[in-house]
């Protein structure tokens, strides 16, 4: 697997490099000029950014030829659908260490069971095969799963960037070790709270979990690894909302970046109903997430605070709607950037879409491009979003449209983060702001 590659899109080509975990759109005539062969009409376009983004990078020479790889599509050109997916998310087992009241894996009635270590060494050739640079293991619990330092050192031997998704509650008495010895790139984990809340929602194992991260922590600092970066998780609603002062303050003693993640109400996580922030808590919770962006300590700890399309009140977003689709901010990963890939080989949109049924495009019987370009595929891609999304102002910046799952399993066929209704463009209730001074805290 090539670190860095070029390839050609309908809209022109992009541009991964692994080390940034990023793709850069190239469209029109810069991308011919650059994978082409005459040096003037490179020249024309020296002192565009994103030509001199990859000057600085290396990935261009002087005379702007690419250093790297310029690969074919990775399948049949379609507008506004890249060629192949950028990420594969593997539900690698069904089988769970814990029973957590939410899950939705808990009440699947087909068990797809565990993949063998040759088909999985299989579906990793098959990634490779189709230049699918990153990688991210989850389930059920990863962890669980026998083979997984297996399929985490093939994974990384083949150069893929690759992420864990645990509830590192498991034996990783020296798993822990392995993941960064073999510089697994990222470990995302869930934290709901204190121990108390925690325990109630993710059956008992705050202690556990807990005691893995510092201990993954210390490991890393005592040989000065930076591998693996640790992202934890905060689930929040009504219940849980005000314990995120005490998630934030064990994020920033141990420097674990934190992903905040708005329960929904959906009719796939019927635990949730209810739980959701009303338009105003949301509003004011997310006041409290910028200005905890400011704060001293979280600045000095260096931890990303990420709130993707609900940080509604960060102003740090560029306008994307230049951009070629689906770069350009309206839109998820799902089936555009991502493919998700269950433990038998069957392939999704997304990982919310694994369901009960055997699915039709199964990875070990037709090719990773005729799943991309299925009816199926194609069909997820043009769930419609709300009609006020085509006139909203938050589009392209803060906002990248409605989650389709969302949509599809919504109870009134919309999707409850909808950032104008989280605006309270829409009217909405209102959460009384406690003032004053507030800082990190818990134990």
């Amino acid at each position: 697997m090539n670190d860095v590659f070029a390839r050609a899109e309908w809209f022109g080509g992009i541009v991964y490099q692994r080390k940034y975990r990023s793709a850069v759109p190239l469209a029109g005539e810069l991308w011919e000029a650059l994978s082409g062969d005459d040096p003037g009409r490179k020249k024309a376009f020296a002192d565009d950014p994103a030509v001199v983004k990859l000057l600085s990078d290396g990935v261009l020479d002087e005379r702007l030829n690419f250093r790297c790889p310029v690969l074919p599509p990775a399948s049949v050109m379609a507008e506004r659908t890249l060629t192949g997916p950028l990420t594969a998310y593997l539900h690698i087992t069904e089988s769970c260490n814990l029973a957590c009241s939410h899950c939705m894996f808990k009440d699947l009635k087909t068990r797809r069971g565990e993949m063998a270590p040759g088909r999985m060494e299989r579906l990793l050739d098959i990634l490779e095969e189709n230049n699918v640079p990153e990688l991210r293991v989850t389930g059920g619990e990863a962890t669980v799963y026998p083979h997984i330092v297996q399929l985490l050192t093939s994974a990384k031997r083949r150069g893929m960037y690759v992420m864990l998704n645990t509830n590192c509650a498991g034996d990783f008495d020296s798993l822990y070790k392995t993941l960064a010895d073999l510089g697994v790139d990222e470990l995302i984990t869930s934290l709901d709270g204190d121990a108390e809340y925690h325990d109630a929602h993710r059956d008992n194992s705050f202690t556990a979990a807990a005691a893995t991260l510092e201990a993954i922590k210390r490991y890393k600092d005592e040989r000065g690894l930076k591998l693996p970066v640790i992202t934890v998780n905060f689930c929040f609603g009504k219940e849980n909302v005000e314990l995120y002062d005490f998630v934030l303050g064990f994020c920033v003693r141990h420097g674990f970046n934190l992903n905040l993640m708005p329960v929904r109400d959906t009719d796939f996580c019927a635990d949730n109903l209810g739980k959701k922030l009303t338009t105003g808590q949301f509003m004011e919770f997310s006041k409290k997430i910028e200005a905890s962006r400011h704060l001293p300590e979280v600045r000095a700890s260096g931890i990303k605070l990420i709130h993707k399309n609900f940080d509604l009140y960060n102003t740090g977003f560029a306008d994307r709607s230049g951009l070629p689709f689906p770069f350009d901010g309206s839109a998820c990963g799902a089936a555009n950037f991502g493919i998700a890939i269950a433990s038998n080989g069957d392939c999704y949109p997304c990982g919310f879409e694994i369901d009960d049924k055997t699915g039709t495009n199964n990875i070990f019987e037709k090719s990773l491009g005729d799943i991309w370009n299925s009816a199926e595929f194609n069909a997820f891609r043009h769930i419609p979003g709300h009609e006020e999304c085509a006139s909203c102002e938050f589009l392209h910046k803060s906002c990248q449209g409605p989650c389709k799952v969302m949509v599809k399993h919504s109870l009134d066929g919309r999707d409850g983060g909808c950032y104008r209704d989280l605006m309270g463009c829409g009217g909405g209730d209102e959460w009384p702001v406690t003032s004053g001074q507030w800082s990190v805290t818990g134990d």
